[in-house]
């Protein structure tokens, strides 16, 4: 019986079996039934990640649990498996100390090669350890690391109804410290809010960074609006001094302790213990929720 026969006969199971034991050819062919008419997509997808699932997890299980003893059973693949293990062992702390510091180390210098300068960072990473890796497969891990990171983040329930009431006001912009503008953008994107805002103005892109005042100014250009009719809220001391700096005043937001439950709404999360003042004592206006924002616009 053909594979064709198989799926056409045996449906959705042979979906999920065939994934479980096998994976790409069988999902393909399964999107070939579905587009026939044989099969339903959706639930193609969903047999298709069950039988997936359920296969890697079962491997790594029987890899992690009993892989020492079958490899003791296997002479010819315990001797292959051991320079495996000695490469890991070996490298072990050559990769520890590669990673260690990366994102404090001092910016990358630019080249004409279009990666953003978290790439470059990466770049480097491999560069060190004698990695070498095409420019689509380090935007890859970049893009990667940072979807891994933004699993614990989450959108604040009230960013939308204040940014919706704001932009009635004011134009508004973004100023973002990020090294990889893109998945901003795409970011802004994936949660609805690129339509919010006149100017999206990155690190990544512009060149600096805050506390420097002149992202602030680049903002301010794209808005057409002067630093006197503007605040900028932030949770961090860039934020309140590079503000401050460019003349507009600072709005410190400092979330109450636990109010953002299992994922994090903040970047920093420790304002509670620190007086009410930024880093050289000036005084800034606190706010503990984003909707408190919306009566400090006309």
């Amino acid at each position: 019986m053909v594979l064709e026969e198989l799926l056409s006969t045996y449906g959705y199971m042979a979906v999920a079996v065939g994934t479980f034991l096998e994976g790409e050819t069988i999902l393909v062919l399964g999107g070939f039934a579905a587009h026939r008419g044989y099969l339903e997509l959706p639930w193609v997808i969903i047999w298709a990640f069950l039988g997936t699932l359920s296969g890697d997890q079962l491997y790594f299980y029987i890899g992690r649990h009993k892989g020492r003893g079958v490899l003791e059973k296997r002479p010819g693949w315990k001797t292959r498996s051991e320079k495996v293990f000695r490469l890991l062992e070996q490298h072990h702390d050559e990769f520890a100390r590669a990673c260690d510091g990366f994102f404090g180390r001092d910016e990358p210098p630019a080249r004409d090669d279009s990666l953003t300068v978290f790439e470059r960072r990466i770049a480097v990473l491999c560069a060190d350890l004698n990695l070498r890796l095409a420019p689509t497969d380090i935007g890859t891990i970049a893009d990667t690391i940072a979807d891994a990171w933004h699993q614990y983040v989450t959108l604040d329930a009230e960013a939308k109804s204040v940014l919706e009431a704001l932009g009635q006001r004011r134009p508004l912009a973004l100023v973002s410290n990020f090294d990889h503008p893109r998945y901003v953008r795409a970011l802004l994107t994936r949660h609805g809010l690129d339509g919010y805002f006149a100017a999206v103005v990155i690190s990544g892109e512009a060149g600096v960074s805050k506390p420097d005042p002149r992202i602030f100014q680049m903002a301010l250009a794209q808005t057409g609006l002067a630093p006197a009719d503007v605040i900028h809220v932030g949770d961090t001391h860039e934020d309140t001094d590079g503000a401050r700096a460019a003349g507009i005043t600072p709005v410190l937001l400092a979330r109450p302790e636990g109010a953002t439950e299992r994922s994090a709404l903040d970047y920093r999360t420790d304002h509670r213990d620190e007086p009410a003042g930024d880093a050289h004592g000036n005084e800034v206006l606190r706010i503990s929720a984003l909707k408190e924002l919306t009566n400090l616009v006309d």
